[in-house]
């Protein structure tokens, strides 16, 4: 393994690379396996929650100003920095099934990140991404160059992020075990997905689960008094999806 300080052909802007003869990223003859970069800021993020649907979708980093529903109605208006108006029908949300995606990331198709939209990730859930590197799920993140090894390319894409607070079950002074969580997912869904749970005592497990399906589990095995989840879901710009419902599996045992 050596060390190559000069950019590869394809002209990705990077601290340095280290490379290897059978596996990593193919970029103009040069095999990536460790880059450090920056990632592309972006515009803030919005979510919409439906209540009667009780699904979240986003994120959504349209250049919307205000928001706005029409009285008595079903529909939904917003207006842009540049004043175009913009109509949606509220009753479209009651469709639990999107058309049907095909895949339109390939991850060994490197891009230049503090350029071009989109995110680097990790199996392990280390992230590039809005101008921020996270070294771990519940790490700080920082507005630094990132390192990732054997990084993962989604491009015209951004990072959704969700996460809880504190939770005891009903129980603060009981011990649990947290073995299981399950999600349920509108039908066709597109997203790329990692979920972790942590301990108040700072135990971590979770799982990277990869593409979405309708139904999910992510098995956590994680004893604790007090738990709190965090999910991250790399979301394709012309692709949506939508979780309808999340629950925790868990065994509680004996008090302090």
């Amino acid at each position: 393994m050596s060390e190559i300080t000069e950019k590869p052909a394809s002209g990705l802007d990077i601290s340095y690379v280290l490379t290897s003869p059978k596996s990593g990223l193919d970029l103009g003859g040069v095999i990536v396996t460790k880059i450090k970069t920056k990632a592309q800021p972006s515009f803030y993020k919005g979510y919409i929650y439906s209540s009667r649907e009780r699904a979240l979708s986003g994120p959504f980093d349209t250049d919307f100003t205000a928001i706005a529903a029409k009285p008595n109605s079903d529909k939904m208006f917003a207006v842009n920095s540049v004043r175009d108006v913009y109509k949606s029908d509220i009753l479209d949300l009651n469709n639990s099934e999107f058309d049907k995606p095909s895949n339109p990331w390939n991850f060994k198709k490197s891009f230049t990140p503090n350029r071009t939209r989109g995110i680097i990730a990790t199996k392990n859930a280390s992230f590039l991404y809005r101008g921020l590197f996270l070294e771990s799920p519940f790490a700080t993140p920082v507005k630094e160059p990132g390192e990732l090894e054997n990084p993962m390319y989604f491009e015209n894409s951004s990072l959704a992020i969700a996460e809880t607070h504190w939770m005891h079950f009903g129980g603060e002074s009981y011990l649990k075990d947290v073995y299981r969580i399950d999600l349920n997912f509108h039908r066709n869904s597109f997203g790329y997905l990692w979920l972790y749970a942590q301990t108040d005592s700072g135990n971590v497990s979770g799982q990277c689960k990869g593409f979405i399906t309708d139904n999910m589990k992510v098995f956590t095995n994680l004893k604790g008094y007090r738990f709190r989840l965090k999910m991250f879901i790399a979301t394709h710009a012309d692709y949506p999806w939508a979780l309808r419902e999340i629950s925790v599996g868990y065994n509680q045992g004996k008090t302090f």
